[in-house]
């Protein structure tokens, strides 16, 4: 904008003539502020909002039961664009420690959506037998200017049973 100067995110100060007809002998310019309505912001909760600790038992080495997260864009009049980042691994490095059915998305103004973050089939199996509880976490990111964090301990359970082995008894 020509002789505009933004002074904050929602003001930009302009210059305009003191007269448009006439003859200008001098400065005439005087600013005026000229507010600029905000941007509407897109607003996305969890629930009721947050981050979220879940803890979750493993049953030997049964896999664990899927976490529903709640998207809502329900107050809002924008789009807001969303995604899910799971950065750490199974402990054997070779997997996600839990993959989510809609892994991004564009939630629209006024809408709600659920995604399901799953925890890998193999996690139980990994832990089993560990001592101490390991937690796992996913962020729920939005809009680029904001989100919250899944945190789920997971708590191991007893390793797998041993099986008797069979022995025999050799007689010279």
């Amino acid at each position: 904008m020509p002789g505009a100067v933004v002074v904050g995110p929602s003001i930009v100060i302009t210059t305009v003539p003191a007269s448009r007809t006439g003859t200008v002998t001098s400065s005439t310019a005087t600013p005026r502020a000229t507010p600029i309505p905000p941007v509407p912001a897109g607003t996305i909760k969890f629930g009721g909002g947050g981050d979220t600790s879940v803890t979750q038992h493993c049953n030997g080495t049964q896999p664990l039961a899927a976490l529903a997260i709640f998207l809502d864009n329900g107050h809002s009049n924008v789009p807001v664009d969303w995604w899910v980042n799971v950065a750490q691994a199974t402990p054997d490095g070779k997997l996600p420690w839990a993959v989510a059915n809609l892994p991004y998305g564009t939630l629209p103004a006024g809408k709600s959506t659920s995604v399901t973050l799953t925890p890998a089939v193999s996690l139980c199996t990994l832990l089993a037998g560990g001592a101490v509880p390991v937690t796992f976490t996913a962020d729920i990111d939005y809009g680029g200017v904001g989100g919250f964090r899944i945190t789920d301990m997971v708590v191991p359970g007893a390793g797998p049973t041993p099986t008797d082995t069979a022995t025999a008894n050799a007689t010279p």
